[in-house]
């Protein structure tokens, strides 16, 4: 059985097309958690890094899309609590940790109104 996923599709930084991506399911309340993992690999992949430069984008969950405001979350408790949430869903996260130097970056999809 497959893991949950979501499609994140945000908009290239350098291209200005949208860039849909599948990534884990990582919900908090409201919010959904990303982890820029690349499986591990010594870059960020860059999605996460068109999703920093735009600042947001569009989620799509089952049927339901709706605009997310990104947060990246430097090192701290909430990060830490992001970070065992999504280890939850995808224990791999871990490993991919133990495969890389780099931190691996984690932000917060915050739903803002359709308008904004």
């Amino acid at each position: 059985m497959g893991r949950p996923v979501f499609l994140l599709d945000v908009v290239g930084r350098s291209s200005g097309e949208r860039r849909p991506v599948m990534l884990m399911h990582v919900p908090r309340g409201d919010d959904l958690i990303v982890v820029a993992s690349a499986g591990g690999s010594a870059t960020t992949p860059n999605w996460y890094k068109n999703l920093l430069a735009a600042g947001g984008a569009d989620v799509q969950v089952g049927t339901n899309r709706w605009p997310v405001a990104a947060r990246q979350l430097e090192d701290g408790p909430e990060r830490d609590e992001c970070w065992t949430l999504a280890n939850a869903v995808y224990p791999g996260f871990d490993s991919y940790q133990q495969f890389t130097e780099r931190r691996i970056p984690v932000a917060v999809l915050e739903r803002r109104a359709a308008d904004s």
